[in-house]
């Protein structure tokens, strides 16, 4: 387990650094832009298409490091009417679920990626695969973090702390663990 959260955990900073570097790029490009388009009254072509290709990477790999701070948003309505064990249980197959969907997406990205390997951009004259390359990337991220969100439920005890936060309900815990947190 420890094996799978230190990849998982030098991956994430790797993507959150990225991300915050993507971002940054993409701030100073658009506001290059709007002022170049008030004050020179031009705007070369390819600051649009910049902006819009960093977005891309930074939405999608902004997905990933989400996953893995448990971020995304979850209905948990008829989870909640469920006693603690198994809603660790529907957890998990929830996550398998996530599992082989992110692996069908990674394995579709990759495609999608070979496919446009000799398409180039209008403006920036680079090829679309560098674009499209955001998607398996990003959905082999999340492929990783569902795996170690599955192996966290199923053999450490702190996965349980994790699932309390996922779900985001105090009933989750067992009652042993409810005086460990302060609350009752």
């Amino acid at each position: 387990m420890a094996t799978i959260e230190k990849i998982n955990g030098v991956l994430s900073k790797i993507a959150y650094w990225i991300l915050v570097i993507m971002m940054a790029m993409m701030s100073i490009i658009c506001f290059s832009q709007v002022i170049a388009r008030g004050v020179f009254h031009f705007v070369p072509s390819w600051m649009e298409e910049a902006c819009r290709f960093l977005l891309i990477w930074c939405s999608f790999l902004g997905a990933a490091v989400t996953l893995r701070k448990g971020g995304h948003a979850c209905v948990t309505v008829l989870v909640n009417f469920f006693p603690f064990q198994i809603k660790r249980y529907v957890a998990i197959a929830v996550d398998i679920c996530m599992l082989a969907f992110y692996g069908v997406l990674t394995y579709q990205s990759v495609v999608l990626v070979e496919r446009y390997i000799y398409r180039v951009a209008e403006t920036m004259d680079i090829s679309m695969a560098y674009v499209f390359l955001a998607f398996p990337v990003s959905f082999g991220l999340m492929v990783f973090y569902s795996i170690e969100e599955i192996v966290r439920l199923f053999v450490a005890p702190e996965g349980v702390l994790r699932l309390q936060v996922r779900i985001d309900n105090v009933e989750m815990l067992p009652p042993a663990e409810l005086g460990k947190n302060g609350k009752s």
